[in-house]
């Protein structure tokens, strides 16, 4: 199954979810609720007004509300799905429950869906930035209202703002990206060094001491340095870049601090998402930037370095990230190097 596949049948799904509350006994809280999940994406009204229009039974009901259901359809941006071939006939009293029924839970749809689209409609209001943020050691799965879901590596944080034009994530850590397609909202990725534009596709972005590393497993993504996207800039108002590049999937590129595009092998991005197995792939890697690496993971007995020069020891292999201990003692066999058990820290330094 596609990507694309993926997140339709998550978002079809939710929509569902909520229409078995909405047939129920929803109370207050549950009603708030769904209409605030409906004013998170226009996406979002598509699928419950699909849902809707493949029962002839509840077509009919929302017309006896004075709704039209193409209407809304088109509010959405898009075409409502074709009805159902009829149900089979019932007897009259099973008939006219079921048609009870049907109309209680289609005009309270009816009525979320209208109070969503009231709220677009006269002030335009899209969700300000939300933050999320995993823990050292934890990783997060989340999946946004546009449909895009966003792998969150460990000790790491996204601002997410879904605008009506425009969806921006501000990233510190690492974060896989799988977003949905909208090419009238282009999905950027902003960092300290960098900004990763796409439309559809799944990309890698991680943000190191030595400057931001992209790496495109599906689709294609335009990277450029901006060393004016700092924290707190509106991108409107962030400078044009002064670099930029094309890549696609198999391709990497490392945007370091100085803002140079700095094309990677093709094996760093085979290797981008090997955290997902909690795994650390380093290929010729600074000894701080590993050490960092895998304090991300434990925040009980972490590595630290003492009066090591930065930049002086480089390393290559894949590592458990969750055994930092093996780590250690890999460097404890290196001659200009000696490493020091504590109980709560262990510590490398120069012998």
């Amino acid at each position: 199954m596609s990507v694309q596949k993926q997140i339709d049948h998550l978002l079809a799904q939710r929509a569902a979810e909520w229409i078995e509350v909405m047939r129920g006994e929803p109370d207050r809280r549950n009603r708030d609720q769904f209409v605030a999940w409906l004013c998170e994406s226009p996406r979002h009204i598509e699928e419950v007004l699909k849902i809707v229009a493949i029962s002839r039974e509840a077509r009919a009901a929302l017309r006896q509300t004075g709704v039209d259901a193409n209407g809304l359809g088109r509010c959405a941006r898009t075409n409502v799905t074709p009805l159902a071939p009829p149900s089979p006939p019932l007897s009259e009293g099973a008939s006219k429950r079921r048609r009870t029924s049907l109309w209680l839970w289609a005009a309270a749809i009816t009525g979320a869906v209208f109070l969503a689209l009231l709220k677009f409609w006269s002030s335009g209001a899209w969700p300000g930035p939300q933050r999320y943020a995993s823990d050292v050691g934890e990783q997060r799965t989340l999946e946004l209202a546009d449909g895009s879901v966003v792998y969150l590596n460990a000790a790491s944080t996204v601002q997410v703002h879904l605008g009506p034009n425009a969806r921006d994530i501000r990233l510190s850590g690492e974060a896989l990206f799988r977003v949905a397609h909208d090419s009238e909202r282009p999905f950027r990725v902003w960092t300290r060094d960098a900004v990763i534009k796409a439309i559809g596709t799944t990309f890698n972005v991680a943000t190191r001491a030595s400057g931001t590393q992209v790496a495109v497993l599906e689709g294609k993504v335009q990277v450029a340095e901006s060393r004016a996207a700092g924290a707190g800039d509106s991108p409107k108002r962030v400078a044009a870049a002064t670099q930029q590049a094309f890549l696609e999937a198999g391709e990497a590129a490392r945007i370091t601090r100085a803002g140079a595009i700095e094309r990677r092998p093709a094996e760093d991005a085979a290797h981008a998402t090997a955290w997902r197995q909690r795994q650390l792939v380093f290929e010729g890697t600074v000894l701080e930037e590993a050490v960092e690496e895998f304090n991300r993971y434990r925040r009980s007995r972490p590595l630290r370095l003492d009066g090591i020069a930065p930049g002086s020891h480089h390393y290559s292999g894949t590592f458990n990230a969750d055994d930092p201990e093996s780590f250690a003692a890999l460097l404890s066999r290196e001659r200009d190097l000696q490493v020091e058990w504590r109980d709560d820290e262990i510590v490398i330094r120069p012998r």
